[in-house]
């Protein structure tokens, strides 16, 4: 009852709330595969244009949502964490439903 009266006053539709659960989960799975060393927790600013375009990440670097790291030394390469970039990826959509649906 509680939900479904949090999923009409947020105006999210079942299937959308799933999307996001499902999105949580799989954030938590990369946080915590990078934790223990299974997957890689910073990727380089090429793998990360791979992965989610270009534009996308260098909008997320210039507003602040992605942060850089740059490795030590004379040739250092610009690193990107990969927990970030997930949680980019999968909340960017986001708030262009909750723009429509506000217009609506």
């Amino acid at each position: 009852m509680l939900a479904e009266t949090l999923l009409t006053v947020m105006n999210i539709l079942p299937h959308e709330l799933q999307r996001m659960l499902t999105d949580a989960a799989e954030v938590g799975a990369t946080k915590a595969l990078a934790r223990v060393g299974k997957t890689k927790e910073y990727i380089t600013k090429a793998e990360a244009y791979r992965r989610y375009g270009r534009g996308a990440v260098d909008g997320w670097v210039r507003t602040g949502v992605v942060s850089t790291h740059k490795d030590d030394g004379g040739n250092a390469h610009l690193r990107l964490s990969s927990i970030q970039l997930e949680i980019a990826a999968k909340t960017s959509n986001y708030g262009k439903f909750y723009k429509y649906s506000i217009q609506k």
